[in-house]
């Protein structure tokens, strides 16, 4: 299971609130990232909060991963065989 989109918001604040929205979005289409949706967010804060401030540019984040599990016989999720996760986050103009 995989996913990948982009956020813009007017500051950093908004850009994480929003990626949160959308990372729960996949986390209800694809149950199976609810492990590793906490860890994809707290990448997220940590590579935001490297840029500094610009209060007159917006901030695009964008987050992608994928996560591959182990399913046993009776169709159920056993463990997970593979979890990768990238984001990055750039100023544009507004």
């Amino acid at each position: 299971m995989s996913y990948s989109f982009t956020v813009r918001g007017a500051d950093k604040a908004t850009a994480l609130a929003l990626a949160k929205e959308k990372m729960d979005e996949v986390v209800r289409q694809q149950p199976l990232h609810v492990a590793d949706r906490d860890a994809a967010l707290a990448a997220a804060a940590t590579v935001i909060n490297v840029m500094p401030d610009d209060a007159t540019k917006d901030v695009v984040l964008a987050l992608n991963g994928y996560v591959s599990a182990v399913v046993d016989k009776g169709g159920e999720v056993a463990s997970l065989s593979a979890v990768a996760q990238g984001c990055s986050v750039s100023y544009v103009a507004r």
